[in-house]
């Protein structure tokens, strides 16, 4: 009689617990999707997932290629007295919750399943009275992003193009500058926000740097790479400090993407061919790099393009993104265009509509992801999403190209 009862309670508990999941999909949603709250909206949808590097593509947890396509945010989102790292509103002013979450509401919209906002980890050293402000702000893009099914990560920007000192620092985990940073100093910031995010599925990972710039990873390299000894010796190095970055993230959090950067504004061949022939040994690798077509001038393509061959010129710009980028996923490794832009309106170069689209066309058949650079202010608003509130020509553009998650 007791052991039917039991029974009995175990039937009505488990009833209980369906009709609650079935009629609440807030609960659903947060249990399927442990550390993000996903708002009601009557049904239950199907939730975002951690994503995984696996044979040369990136994954969820369905064993799903997943296309990243987004936004990165720089200007639009630059916060108050913090630089690069929350958001604000279309006029630069102090952010809040709700000009946050209307933005990216705007931007996922528009179909894009990704967003990258740059930070300055050097924040905590630099300006530590802003710190107090700076997580909490992140905290809130997160927050937002999530309720969206909105996937985020972070780059970790260094902050400023002339910090020979600070580069150096960082390979040789020496003192730089009056605040004493040195490459631990990176490594623990970078491996304590990880850990502070490590329960929300929507942060999917972070990159380690962005354009070095004319720092000693971009000034040396555009010098020296007729100077095949002195080069080797400047890739290893940057290569090892990313693995150092990439074991410290997963360290506190092994399902992290870890987007690894080619030094510079563009990607250069020899970096390329080093990491081909060394790739990093670490899971959860996605090899990254930026590029904007006004540096490829020299390219085949670029010609061929102004020449109206467009046919040719398409084939040529896959054959070169493959030389510097596609080859990767041979070995296993996927890959992401981490920073790339055009103008609003397509107004600068006749065919950039064109070479644009072909992009957009060579990343799809490839599988591979890209996150499209969305900054500017006043007179120079350059590769917009919105512009006043309304989708932007390179913004409708977009949004024909972003990619739904699976």
């Amino acid at each position: 009689m007791v052991a039917k009862m039991k029974k009995g309670f175990v039937v009505i508990a488990l009833i209980s617990l369906m009709l609650i999941l079935v009629l609440n999909p807030d609960v659903m949603s947060s249990v399927l999707n442990s550390g993000t709250v996903i708002p009601s909206s009557g049904t239950i949808k199907k939730t975002i997932t951690w994503l995984h590097t696996e044979n040369g593509y990136i994954k969820n947890e369905y064993g799903e290629v997943v296309q990243l396509t987004g936004v990165g945010i720089q200007e639009f989102m630059a916060g108050r007295r913090i630089g690069y790292s929350v958001p604000a509103d279309e006029n630069g002013s102090t952010q809040n919750r709700a000009t946050v979450a209307s933005y990216f509401k705007k931007i996922k919209d528009a179909g894009a399943n990704h967003v990258r906002i740059s930070i300055k980890l050097l924040q905590k050293w630099c300006n530590p009275v802003d710190y107090s402000d700076y997580i909490p702000n992140l905290d809130m893009c997160v927050e937002e992003t999530a309720k969206l099914n909105l996937y985020i990560y972070f780059c970790f920007h260094y902050g400023s193009h002339s910090d020979d000192g600070l580069m150096q620092a960082l390979i040789d985990n020496s003192a730089w500058g009056a605040w004493n940073n040195s490459r631990d100093d990176w490594l623990s910031t970078a491996k304590e926000i990880a850990y502070r995010y490590r329960n929300y599925k929507n942060v999917m990972g972070y990159q380690n740097q962005a354009e070095p710039g004319w720092a000693r990873f971009g000034r040396d390299y555009l010098n020296m790479e007729g100077n095949s000894t002195v080069y080797a010796i400047l890739c290893q190095e940057w290569a090892s400090f990313n693995l150092d970055v990439a074991r410290a993230i997963h360290s506190v959090n092994p399902n992290a993407l870890v987007f690894v950067s080619s030094p510079g504004y563009y990607a250069r061949k020899n970096v390329c061919d080093y990491y081909y022939n060394n790739p990093l040994n670490e899971t959860n690798i996605v090899y990254a790099w930026q590029d904007y077509h006004c540096y490829q001038t020299n390219q085949p393509f670029w010609k061929s393009y102004g020449a109206g061959n467009y046919t040719l010129a398409e084939q040529q710009q896959e054959n070169w993104l493959t030389s510097i980028a596609f080859r990767m996923s041979n070995k296993g490794y996927p890959v992401h265009l981490v920073e790339f832009g055009f103008t609003k309106d397509f107004t600068e170069i006749s065919f950039e509509r064109q070479m644009t689209q072909d992009m957009y066309d060579i990343f799809s058949g490839h599988k591979q992801g890209w996150s499209q650079f969305c900054w500017g202010s006043g007179n120079s608003q350059w590769y917009l999403l919105y512009d006043d509130g309304n989708l932007t020509e390179s913004g409708q553009l977009m949004k024909q190209n972003f990619t739904p998650l699976p």
